[in-house]
C-alpha cells in the first residue's frame, strides 16, 4: 500500500492510501484535529464629547417636533375632510329636499294652469269681439307677413301700413 502525503485548503497533512487501480481511501484516523481561532482584533471605544451628546438630543428633539407637528396637521385634515364630506352630504340631502318640492310645485302649476286654460269659453270671447267692439276675421288682404333675419325677434322700425 503506498501512502501519499499532501496538503489540503486548511494547510493540514492529509494522509491518502491508494489501493488497487484507482480507488483512494482518506486516512482519517492519522489526521490531528487542528481548529483555526479567528483573530480578534481589539475594537477602539470611541467616548464622546459633552457637545456631541448634547447635539445628538437636541437633533431628537427636533425630529420629535418636527413629528408632532406632521401627526397635528395630519389630524387637522383628517377633521377638515370629515367636515367637508358631512357638509356635501348635507348640501346633497337639501337639494333632494329642494328638487322634490319643485316637482310638487310645478304639477301643482300645471293642476292650476288646466284649471285655467279649461274654462276659457272661445265662443264667448268671438261673440263678444264681434258684437261689442265690431271686431270680425281677417282676410287674405288683411294678412301681413314679416320675414325675420337671422336674429330671433323682429324690430318694427316704422308704422305698419292701413290698408284700405
Amino acid at each position: 500500500m503506498a501512502e501519499i502525503t499532501r496538503l489540503n485548503k486548511y494547510d493540514t497533512r492529509t494522509n491518502i492510501s491508494i489501493d488497487g487501480n484507482v480507488v483512494r481511501r482518506i486516512d482519517t484516523y492519522n489526521i490531528p484535529n487542528v481548529t483555526k481561532e479567528p483573530v480578534r482584533r481589539e475594537e477602539r471605544r470611541v467616548t464622546k464629547t459633552p457637545q456631541v451628546e448634547r447635539r445628538k438630543n437636541t437633533m431628537s428633539l427636533s425630529y420629535a417636533l418636527i413629528t408632532i407637528a406632521l401627526v397635528g396637521v395630519m389630524v387637522f385634515m383628517t377633521f377638515a375632510y370629515v367636515n367637508a364630506q358631512y357638509n356635501a352630504r348635507e348640501s346633497y340631502t337639501a337639494i333632494a329636499e329642494l328638487e322634490q318640492e319643485l316637482s310638487e310645485l310645478k304639477i301643482e302649476n300645471d293642476v292650476q294652469e288646466n284649471m285655467i286654460y279649461g274654462n276659457i269659453d272661445y265662443e264667448e270671447i268671438k261673440r263678444i269681439a264681434v258684437e261689442e267692439y265690431g271686431m270680425g276675421v281677417p282676410t287674405k288682404n288683411q294678412i301681413i307677413t314679416y320675414e325675420r333675419g337671422e336674429s330671433e325677434y323682429v324690430k318694427q322700425f316704422d308704422d305698419i301700413p292701413e290698408y284700405k
